[in-house]
Parts: structure tokens; sequence; C-alpha cells
């Protein structure tokens, strides 16, 4: 003991506090998923009553991936879907599909959100007048495209058209649903897709990961106005989810279905202005915060250096 009094080491403060820690944590341990069950059972049953029985859910890039994970979980729950995408074909076969599964109303938009050049408030205008005679409850920002091309390599091109499909979208349409949502009495929901790239500054994928952190800062920024507006504002910050953009992912483990994907992110609805949705991808989450930024920016390099 001596040694350790030299040291100045508390040894019986340490033991103490570390007795506490392990207790909190194993209460919590035994607490949270009680909580998580309720608040899980809460949002199946009632999230359809909640927004308005005979409302609409609309659905941005609702043709592959996780919009159409979100189009398929939500029609399951009841909402009506608008469709939209630049495929009107594979948006007709959906449409189909789900008011036969599920007997619900759909409408297909055909809209190609990479053209809206420099005209852009006249550009959205066109696709909201074919919404405005609809009962809006549920707005799925999911539109968006990403690479992993160095940013000096990239063309302006490439740019313009991650810039234009990433950015613009969620602006324009969360001012639209905003303005349409705080009208009704049953509560509104706005979901934008971020990403956990938008969790570090993330080497090789510079632009994406920019824009992901600006699409997850306007969301939760917007979130915090709530007390202004009846509607709930989620950034959704997915991991590794079965889509072309993770197409090349060595980590099978870690990805989840885009219907899980959408399953899990909806629990969260009134509860949380920002989530990764399933617990895959939360601890995905987890991990990214032990692991220095360097040492990401250097795994990520790796390909690229000869």
């Amino acid at each position: 003991m001596e040694g350790f009094q030299v040291l100045k080491w508390p040894i019986p403060w340490v033991l103490a506090y570390f007795c506490i820690m392990v207790a909190s944590w194993s209460l919590l341990g035994r607490i949270y998923p009680v909580l998580r069950f309720l608040c899980k059972y809460r949002s199946q049953r009632s999230l359809i009553s909640r927004c308005g029985k005979g409302s609409w859910a609309v659905v941005t890039g609702a043709s592959y991936g996780i919009g159409l994970g979100f189009a398929k979980v939500l029609a399951a729950k009841g909402f009506n879907i608008v469709l939209i995408a630049r495929s009107g074909e594979i948006l007709r076969k959906i449409a189909a599909e789900l008011e036969t599964k599920h007997g619900i109303l759909t409408r297909v938009i055909v809209f190609d959100f990479s053209h809206a050049g420099s005209d852009y408030e006249g550009f959205y205008e066109s696709l909201v007048r074919q919404l405005n005679d609809l009962d809006v409850s549920f707005l799925v920002n999911n539109v968006g495209w990403g690479t992993d091309i160095l940013y000096e390599k990239q063309e302006l091109e490439a740019i313009t058209k991650l810039l234009e499909l990433d950015v613009w979208p969620q602006l324009f349409l969360s001012r639209w649903g905003l303005s349409r949502m705080e009208k009704r009495l049953s509560q509104s929901v706005i979901l934008s897709l971020s990403s956990l790239a938008c969790v570090f500054p993330l080497a090789a994928c510079a632009l994406y990961s920019a824009v992901k952190e600006y699409d997850d800062f306007l969301s939760r920024a917007l979130s915090n106005e709530k007390s202004l507006h009846n509607v709930h504002l989620l950034s959704l910050r997915p991991g590794f989810v079965d889509t072309p953009l993770a197409a090349n992912s060595r980590d099978k483990f870690l990805e989840i279905s885009i219907e899980e994907c959408a399953e899990a992110v909806l629990e969260h609805v009134s509860t949380a202005s920002y989530t990764s949705g399933h617990w895959k991808n939360r601890l995905m989450r987890f991990i990214f915060f032990f692991i220095p930024e360097s040492l990401w920016a250097t795994m990520s390099l790796k390909k690229y250096k000869v």
C-alpha cells in the first residue's frame, strides 16, 4: 500500500467508482430493454393512428434501396404511398404490388431530381403541385447518390450531380413539408436520409461525407424548432444496408435489409432527432468513436496508394 500512496493512487475511491459504474450499467441493462419494448410497441401499434388514418406517405427515391424499404413498411402500417423516382415502369410495378398486398392507395410520380438546373424553386414547384391535393403526414427524404472516388479525381458533372441529389431535394421538400404539415392536427413526420459518413470527415468520400453532415444538421436544427410546429423531424444515419451503394461491403454480418432498416427507424419516431436505427448500425456508430480518424483515413486510402 505504501507504494501506491507514494504514487498518490486513491485505490478505495477507484474501486468504489468502478463498483458504482458496474452496478449502474447492470441496472441500465435491465431497464433499457423494457423501455425499448414499450417504445417499439407504441410506435408499431399507433403510428398510423397518430399520423391520421387515410393519410399519405411521400417517399423519394422509391424504386429501390432504402426508399423502397420505407415504401413497403409504411404501406404495411396502413399509409397510402406516393412513390417518386425517375423510373415510371418500376414504380408502377411496385405500386400495384403494394395495393394488392396491403389494400392501400398509391400515386406514382416520375421525377428526375438530377435535372433541377438553376431554377430550383420552379423545378420543385412542378413536383409539389402533384402533391397539394393529398393529406401528407409522412415525408421520406431518401433520394441521393454517392461515390468513393477521390475528390480531385471527380468530374465537375459528378460533383454537381451529387449536390443536386443529396442537398437540394432535402432542402426544398423539408421546407414544403413543414409549411404544409404545420397546419395538420395529427402528428406529421419528416425523415431525412443522412449516413454514418457524417459522424466524422471520411477520407476518399469527402464530398459525400460533407453533404451527409449537412443533411443531418439541417434535420436536427429544424427538429430543435419543434416547439414552433407539430412536426417530428428525424435524421437517419444508416451504416451497411443491402443497397447498390453498399454492394462492395465486405462485412456482411453488419449489413441489414432495406425492410429491417425501415422497421428499426420507425421505432424512433417521436423519441429522437437522429438515429442509426437497427442495432447493427448503432453498433457500427459505437465502434466509430473508438477508432482514430487518422486510422480510418489510412484504411480508406489504402486502395489508392501504389
